[in-house]
């Protein structure tokens, strides 16, 4: 009886972790999505981030790509 108890427990806590991560990520899409918004809007030798010899892509990849790469590390502590 323990165990299933424990074992509610961690599938409990691993689905919160996963709707914390969802809900993080979300919104770190939408403030990315700001800044690349805004960065189009600023020419592009201003834009230190941006390489110049990558293909562009389009504001909603760029804010996707920049929320996959920093959203993460909320969770590393």
């Amino acid at each position: 009886m323990t165990s299933q108890v424990q074992a509610g427990y961690a599938n409990s806590a691993s689905r919160r972790e996963s709707r914390e991560f969802r809900w993080i990520l979300a919104v770190s899409f939408l403030a990315f999505l700001v800044v690349a918004v805004i960065a189009r809007c600023l020419p592009r030798r201003w834009r230190p981030w941006s390489d110049q010899s990558v293909e562009p892509l389009s504001v909603i990849a760029e804010a996707k790509a920049m929320a996959n790469t920093y959203a993460p590390f909320i969770f590393m502590c």
